[in-house]
């Protein structure tokens, strides 16, 4: 079991070191996870300004070594003012703009403002919306933002250090309310920069991936069992061949995999016993010819296939040979398991959607 846990673990963490609990070590800072944001409610006078405004701000997040989540819990946003429009003296006239633009660092769940910068800028074009694009384009994303980043920065560092155990208890709440996605959310979106309340969070998704691995195995084993009494033996191998490694139920999900394969093969066997008592060679080659060699059944497969060549050779003085299909059916379904825990691995719960985002008060 353990070694699947740590696994996880690897692929949650992989190709990042541990840090120190300090605000002076950029790198460490800046694996902190800050989405870009623009409310939906909020004019930014067309869809061509909103977006341009969108990648000034992804700019901005990546020139300053910020981790760019799609839903982190903190946000970068920003809002413009116009504080002067006119026409240009010129043939043809231009559209002339001063803009003031803010920007917004804070909690977007909560909506606590932790930084604001604005700049002015100035834009020309021939129509107001190009006007708009050219003044945006002209804001710098690199170092007129270090000030503004690192106020915004060690103020979410403060929010974990600060909030580790209330973070923790509501990850506690989710995992006992079966909401595992959600608790790994909650404590895998703790930057590695807040070392010790990083490292409690690793131990706590340790036990929970275990409780959600073992929770979910119940329910496959449950919907194995329930196509098994169906008769629908393909379905329940292959269901029982998503329960993860690690789980409590992988062990006994393999054991019943071979129980099914036995049974089907069982019932296939039956109705080709069927179908050569009735003399149907057609029906009876089909049927043997799903039983794979290597399996407990072969051997009778092959027994009634010799009985079959005796009777078409005496009757109809033809030769009538049968061919056992390989096993590749455990093969597929070792093949569907690996690429179940790949999948897994690739869906780990990285964070939670907390959309819409609170800043009504931050202009």
């Amino acid at each position: 079991m353990k070694k699947y846990i740590i696994l996880f673990l690897c692929i949650l963490t992989a190709s990042e070191l541990i840090s120190q609990n300090t605000l002076d070590q950029l790198d460490d800072i800046g694996r902190i996870e800050i989405t870009a944001y623009l409310p939906e409610e909020e004019d930014y006078f067309s869809e061509s300004v909103k977006a341009t405004l969108m990648s000034k701000i992804q700019g901005i997040v990546v020139n300053n070594g910020l981790g760019g989540g799609d839903y982190s819990r903190f946000i970068i946003t920003s809002h413009i003012d116009v504080t002067l429009k006119e026409l240009t003296a010129t043939a043809p006239p231009m559209h002339s703009l001063l803009l003031n633009v803010n920007f917004y660092i804070g909690d977007g769940v909560n909506g606590i403002l932790y930084a604001v910068k604005s700049i002015s800028v100035k834009g020309v074009g021939n129509s107001e919306e190009r006007a708009y694009i050219n003044a945006i384009r002209g804001i710098k994303s690199d170092n007129t933002f270090q000030d503004f980043i690192a106020k915004g920065k060690n103020k979410i560092i403060e929010y974990y250090n600060t909030q580790c155990p209330f973070i923790q208890k509501e990850a506690l709440t989710y995992a006992s309310q079966h909401d595992f996605d959600k608790a790994i959310s909650t404590l895998s979106a703790v930057p590695k920069v807040c070392h010790d309340c990083f490292m409690s969070s690793m131990d706590m998704i340790t036990s929970i991936y275990e409780d959600k691995i073992n929770h979910e195995c119940e329910k496959i084993m449950s919907l194995a069992r329930t196509y098994q009494s169906l008769g629908k033996y393909e379905d329940a191998a292959f269901t029982l061949a998503t329960i993860l490694p690690g789980s409590k139920c992988y062990e006994l999900a393999g054991s019943m995999i071979s129980e099914i394969e036995n049974l089907r093969y069982k019932e296939i066997l039956g109705k080709a016993r069927g179908a050569w008592a009735a003399r149907n060679i057609e029906e009876t080659a089909y049927y043997l010819s799903q039983i794979p060699e290597g399996t407990p059944y072969s051997q009778m497969a092959m027994a009634i296939a010799g009985e079959v060549k005796a009777w078409v050779k005496e009757k109809d003085n033809r030769e009538w040979n049968l061919v056992l299909k390989q096993f590749e059916h455990q093969k597929n379904i070792d093949v569907l398991r690996m690429g179940v825990a790949l999948e897994a691995a690739k869906r780990l719960p990285r964070e939670i959607r907390y959309l819409p985002y609170n800043v009504s008060r931050w202009w």
